[in-house]
């Protein structure tokens, strides 16, 4: 095994870790949410990560996420487990064990109008820009998602977001993922990034949960995963390496 393969090896070992610690907080107290993005894939395609990925992701509906957050802010999550509320994500810290983190999507209803829809989405994309660090559009340069006037766009509202502080920032973004709920007929992932957030799916998908085999354990997924992840990412069954995103989270936990 290289030095490469065992740094892969002891993340995935910690991110299982973690994984684990979530999946019993939640079904202690009652709490739903789905393995997502490549930890979805790697579940339902290979019982267990991906070879090469090296984060992992859960997502809720807003519901479950309002109930995650009032006990977490009476309980915690114990010694190791910590949750940062602005940037959604599950911090564990463990002595000489890699920094990793789980991070937290949470389902948002959004309106059937397609003009109202377009609205939000902007909006938030402006938010997604003005929450931006300078480590943050690091990443973003790395993963080489947007480029020319695109990125141009982030780098200059990104500018203006750092004369405000961090929490109002956040929080000015978590009533925009909040707004234009319409009917409740349909949601999409209002903190996730701007790809993410354009994904409008039938409410339905998470409302049933099951428990499929993830390394030497158990975790949840929703049932309707299949819609997920071809709206996600087309054919999931067929494995593709995505370098510029293990770069990105390979240089974002050298940043901890």
């Amino acid at each position: 095994m290289n030095q490469h393969d065992k740094s892969i090896h002891d993340v995935q070992e910690e991110l299982l870790y973690a994984l684990v610690k979530i999946h019993e907080y939640c079904i202690n107290n009652q709490i739903n949410y789905s393995l997502h993005g490549g930890t979805l894939i790697g579940a339902v395609r290979e019982h267990g990560f991906i070879d090469w990925d090296d984060d992992a992701d859960i997502s809720m509906t807003r519901e479950n996420y309002e109930k995650f957050l009032r006990i977490y802010r009476e309980i915690g999550m114990g010694k190791e487990l910590y949750f940062d509320e602005i940037r959604r994500k599950i911090y564990i810290s463990r002595e000489n064990k890699p920094h990793v983190w789980v991070d937290l999507f949470i389902y948002d209803y959004i309106t059937d109008n397609k003009f109202l829809q377009k609205v939000k989405i902007a909006e938030i994309a402006f938010g997604l820009a003005l929450i931006r660090t300078p480590e943050m559009l690091k990443m973003t340069k790395i993963r080489g998602m947007y480029k020319g006037w695109k990125y141009g766009f982030i780098w200059a509202v990104s500018k203006v977001g750092q004369i405000f502080p961090e929490d109002k920032k956040f929080r000015f973004l978590s009533k925009l993922h909040k707004s234009f709920p319409g009917k409740r007929n349909l949601i999409h992932r209002a903190n996730d990034q701007f790809r993410g957030v354009k994904q409008i799916l039938p409410n339905y998908i998470m409302d049933a949960y099951y428990l499929v085999p993830f390394e030497n354990t158990e975790l949840m997924i929703t049932r309707d995963y299949d819609i997920v992840l071809r709206t996600d990412v087309g054919d999931y069954m067929t494995p593709v390496k995505v370098v510029n995103d293990v770069n990105a989270h390979h240089a974002a936990r050298n940043n901890i």
